[in-house]
């Protein structure tokens, strides 16, 4: 009896050391994250002489086995490869990586580890164009667990909120950064000027109810008639880079790079839950720009990394560097 009361109290102190040693590991995580700048992208792609996503960073445990791939992606919706067509450079790295590194979780863009989500992704990543689906396909394929690496919206809100923006702020923001997603993926919704309207009520619906209560397509044209002095023409409103994360850029552009620590961190939380869960070997797939952000963090975490570049075969190793 004895015996079994003090297994289970040291259990419960293992449990509790674990979870205050992660909790002190997490709370370092913002010291090495990197704000993005295009000037140190660059520097640091020009350093490693890769040119272009995708791009992989490779890291090692003290075996020499690696335990962490961070696919550094060209954001694509296809094609996929076949037997008949390569497919994108994007689409083929990841489905690479998963048939020779086989990791054992894969963290991808693009939805949360919440797991009504999960199951949602799940359930449609056969017929969604993108390559964070065409991961989640390649994943139930191969019986690998994923999960997403976002924060929710309510997280996000509460981090700007801290810099003083407001939920209007947030969901304007939002909605001018969906509208080239929508307008480059073909989305039925906007396949026009005449159907911008349209497209923004859609994605008003979306945060209605959690983030706001009456925002409108009017107010949205009023939020930026206030920030920018003007409705923006159709043409910008679907560049992608009037949502580029900027620090010192216009409010937009603010809001982008405050949005983009607040993900960065999230992500880098997942990639370090898993580490501490016992996966030993993680996959992430990401856009080519976190990878900047986050790479000081990971190579305290899982030390200096090799890189490749696509085609892998003809690819780069250079250890002692960071791309993108």
């Amino acid at each position: 009896m004895y015996v079994i009361i003090i297994n289970r109290i040291l259990i419960v102190f293992v449990v509790l050391c674990n979870a205050i040693l992660s909790a002190i590991s997490m709370g370092n995580i913002d010291s090495d994250l990197l704000p993005f700048n295009f000037a140190g992208q660059n520097e640091l792609s020009r350093k490693a002489g890769i040119s272009s996503f995708p791009a992989a960073a490779h890291f090692y445990n003290e075996k020499g086995s690696e335990c962490l791939q961070y696919i550094a992606v060209s954001h694509a919706t296809g094609p996929k490869p076949t037997d008949t067509e390569p497919g994108h450079p994007t689409f083929v790295m990841i489905q690479e990586a998963i048939n020779t590194y086989r990791p054992n979780i894969i963290i991808a863009e693009g939805f949360t580890n919440e797991q009504h989500f999960l199951e949602h992704i799940g359930s449609i990543c056969d017929r969604e164009p993108g390559e964070s689906m065409y991961t989640v396909q390649l994943a139930k394929a191969n019986n690998i667990p994923f999960t997403g690496g976002e924060p929710t919206d309510i997280l996000i809100l509460k981090g700007l909120q801290q810099q003083n923006y407001t939920a209007e702020d947030m969901v304007a923001f939002y909605i001018t950064q969906q509208l080239p997603q929508l307008w480059r993926n073909q989305n039925p919704i906007l396949q026009s000027r005449n159907d911008l309207k349209v497209a923004v009520e859609k994605i008003i619906s979306w945060y209605t109810g959690t983030l706001i209560s009456d925002f409108t397509y009017d107010k949205w044209q009023d939020w930026y008639k206030q920030h920018y002095g003007q409705m923006l023409p159709f043409e910008e409103l679907i560049d992608d880079q009037l949502t580029a994360p900027c620090a010192d850029g216009t409010i937009l552009q603010k809001l982008a790079h405050e949005t983009g620590l607040i993900r960065d961190r999230e992500v880098l939380v997942r990639i370090l839950e898993a580490k501490n869960k016992g996966f030993a070997r993680i996959l992430v797939v990401y856009g080519g720009s976190h990878y900047y952000t986050q790479h000081k963090t990971l190579e305290r975490y899982f030390g200096i990394p090799t890189y490749t570049a696509f085609p892998s075969k003809q690819g780069c190793c250079l250890p002692n560097c960071a791309l993108f």
